[in-house]
Order: C-alpha cells, then structure tokens, then sequence
C-alpha cells in the first residue's frame, strides 16, 4: 500500500502524485478503522496517527489574482480583557473578537497595504 499521496520528498520537486486507485486503496484501509480505533493499542494509535499525517502530505492552497474586497479577521485573544483591566473570562461583545480599528492595523497577516492606505484615507 502507498505511504503518501504525493510521492514527493519535499514541496520544492515537481508535484509526482501516486495513481488515483492507488490513493483510493488507502483511503479503503482508513475507512475499515472507522469505529475500530478504539480497539488498538495506545502504540498502535499513535502510529496510525504518524502514518495519516504522512499519507495526506499535500496542501491545498489556493491563489488569486485580484484580492477578496473585504476580510474580517476575528481574534481568541485572552489577552484583551486584561488589557482592559477585567477579569479573564468569556468574551461576551463581538468587538472583543474582531481585529483592531483600521488606523491601529498595520501591513501583515490578512491586511493589505494598498486597502489599509485606501481605508485610512476614508476616516
């Protein structure tokens, strides 16, 4: 049976993916463990889990070229209550979740400098 989807050693090679009937063999093997896994051995569980990690080596990761005209980035930060001087506990206004006002955000992670200089400029 095939170790991994993509027989690549590294993500830099030429994408060599296994036979589809090759991969669907496997996916079979992992479906006749559904409501099973509770019988194998704590080893055997942690090299089932080693094997998956290794057998679904791909990523999907999809690019555009024209970016989406809004995002909203939304945060489990359980540093801000305590920024705020309250207690930690749950979160319980969606401003406590959203990302900081537009004129605190800087070019990184989901912010896009040319829609931060065009949004700044609107305020």
């Amino acid at each position: 049976m095939i170790e991994k989807v993509a027989n690549n050693k590294t993500n830099q090679e030429v994408l060599n993916l296994n036979p589809p009937e090759k991969v669907k063999e496997k996916l079979d093997y992992y479906r006749t463990l559904f409501g099973r896994t509770h019988d194998l051995s704590a080893d055997e569980l942690e090299q089932l889990k080693k094997n998956i990690a290794t057998f679904f080596n791909l990523k999907s990761v999809g690019f555009r070229d024209k970016p989406p005209e809004r995002l909203v980035r939304i945060s489990n930060n359980n540093r801000l209550l305590n920024s705020q001087g309250k207690e930690l506990s749950y979160l319980t206004d969606i401003s406590q979740l959203l990302a900081p006002p537009i004129q605190y955000c800087d070019y990184g992670r989901c912010n896009i400098r040319q829609r931060i200089e065009k949004n700044t400029k609107s305020f």
